[in-house]
């Protein structure tokens, strides 16, 4: 588990060398919804992260991973055109451990 586990902070999407983490191999993007693509108050994502998503889609798997409810987070992925994972119960790991499953990423 601990190789899934961030090592690096940034305080925006923005702000993420995407570049370095695909030169590390890196094929997966989980982002948080709520305050990190969009505020919590906002039913829709800026321009910005729409082009920014749409960018990395081609690079990357992109996946909305959130404690929010399918209502809020499917409103979102289905506006990206991205998977998504609802009621994730973080900071527990379980449905973290399904989503790699799922998608075979456990070595």
């Amino acid at each position: 588990m601990e190789k899934y586990v961030p090592d690096v902070y940034q305080e925006s999407i923005f702000k993420v060398n995407y570049e370095l983490l695909k030169s590390k191999g890196i094929k997966h993007l989980l982002f948080d919804l709520d305050n990190t693509l969009a505020p919590y108050n906002k039913k829709e994502c800026t321009k910005e992260v729409k082009e920014l998503i749409e960018k990395l889609k081609s690079e990357f798997e992109i996946v909305i991973f959130s404690n929010s409810p399918k209502k809020r987070v499917s409103m979102f992925a289905n506006d990206l055109g991205i998977e998504y994972v609802s009621n994730a119960m973080k900071p527990s790991n379980s449905k973290f451990l399904e989503y790699i499953k799922k998608h075979k990423l456990i070595e």
